[in-house]
Parts: structure tokens; C-alpha cells; sequence
């Protein structure tokens, strides 16, 4: 499963991507994340967690956090 980050790239789980600048996590210190999960549109809808898709594990952060694909963007190396 694929999503399409802020810049209109898509990105999958395992890839690393960047916080958008806007985006809350971004606010509190994270900057990269590692995409460890994406939960297809239509399972989003039915199980009401709305548009917080893509399940992210945040560097130097604890937990699990969620965000809508418009969140993130793919990282390059």
C-alpha cells in the first residue's frame, strides 16, 4: 500500500519520510519518522479514524502517532 505524501511522491510503509513544517508532531521536535503503517481509505471510513492514516514511528519520540498522508513526504538520502 502506497499513500501520496505533500509533495505529490508516494511513499510506503518502511520508507522514512519528512514532518510537514505545519504539521503538530513537527511542533513538538520531530522532524523524520518511519512509516510503519497505512490503513487503506475505505477501512479509515468505516472504522471512523478519519483522514490519520498513515502510522508513524517519529525519531526520538515514544509511541505510535498517526497523521493524514498530507502530513508527511518521502525522504531522500
Amino acid at each position: 500500500m502506497s499513500v501520496i505524501g505533500y509533495d505529490g511522491i508516494l511513499f510506503r510503509v518502511g520508507d522514512r519520510v519528512e514532518l510537514h513544517p505545519s504539521a503538530a508532531l513537527s511542533k513538538e521536535g520531530g522532524r523524520y519518522a518511519e512509516v510503519i503503517g497505512i490503513v487503506p481509505a475505505g477501512e479509515a471510513l468505516k472504522s471512523k479514524i478519519g483522514q490519520n492514516r498513515v502510522r508513524v514511528k517519529v525519531e526520538g519520540m515514544n509511541g505510535v502517532h498517526a497523521g493524514p498522508p498530507q502530513a508527511f513526504r518521502l525522504h531522500y538520502e
